[in-house]
């Protein structure tokens, strides 16, 4: 998977809770990213989950930061989940498979695209290293 960092993330398909298609670099626009793939079964998602929600609290205005749930299992999981860890509504939140490239073995699993749409973490990225990466690169006001 570390080979990985430096290239541009391959682009993919994502939906919306209505079943709205959008390919995630349309959703990224010319900005920065954070993603964490999940799945709602697994508890290790939950603290995730609510690592990616402070990260938005602080970064969201300045870079896209979303939730992608895994399972396919439409929007209801995703709902159920969103209420159990009492995540804000400002938070993005989408339906999608990981693309392969990023090499998906565990879950959470997060990566961080820059703002050119290379990978520059991928993995097992704390809460700590987003925040360090993203208080480097933040867009001048």
């Amino acid at each position: 998977m570390a080979d990985v960092i430096g290239k541009p993330l391959d682009d993919f398909v994502m939906k919306d809770f209505e079943g709205k298609e959008m390919k995630f670099s349309e959703y990224r626009g010319d900005q920065a990213a954070f993603i964490d793939f999940y799945t709602s079964w697994w508890g290790g998602c939950n603290g995730a989950a609510q690592e990616v929600d402070a990260l938005n609290k602080e970064y969201g205005k300045q870079f896209k930061i979303c939730l992608i749930n895994i399972e396919d299992k439409g929007k209801d999981p995703c709902v159920k989940f969103i209420e159990k860890n009492k995540l804000s509504a400002d938070l993005a939140h989408f339906i999608g498979k990981a693309p392969a490239q990023v090499g998906l073995k565990y879950i959470p699993h997060k990566v961080l695209v820059d703002k050119d749409g290379n990978i520059v973490m991928n993995s097992s990225v704390s809460k700590a290293q987003a925040k360090e990466w993203f208080d480097k690169n933040k867009p001048a006001a």
